[in-house]
């Protein structure tokens, strides 16, 4: 079953007020995910990469035998010390990257 993760966290009230949820609270959404059945997990919802604990609730979802099995980001903090480190855990995720455009822009029209 794959679910992505922000929407669940708004229909579950667990979203904060900064648009993110806390470790506790992701841990015991996990919990609650892990008593269904849900084996796939898809982070959702920004830049799951720019939070600082993204390993950290990674490890807890191979913990519980379940699995990252998407990730889509725009690639800014994509490094193999990253992929090893969620190999390790057991996650072998299908990426997805994503880009609005390249070269450096100023945010006017032209």
């Amino acid at each position: 079953m794959q679910l992505q993760l922000q929407a669940l966290l708004q229909r579950a009230g667990l979203q904060s007020a900064r648009g993110g949820a806390g470790v506790r609270r992701l841990v015991s959404l996990l919990d609650r995910m892990e008593a269904c059945g849900v084996a796939n997990l898809r982070p959702d919802g920004g830049e799951p990469l720019m939070r600082r604990d993204f390993l950290d609730f990674t490890a807890e979802i191979a913990g519980r035998g379940m699995r990252v099995a998407q990730i889509v980001t725009n690639g800014l903090r994509l490094t193999p010390e990253l992929l090893d480190a969620l190999e390790a855990q057991g996650h072998l995720p299908e990426w997805f990257v994503s880009f609005d455009g390249i070269g450096i822009t100023t945010g006017c029209a032209a």
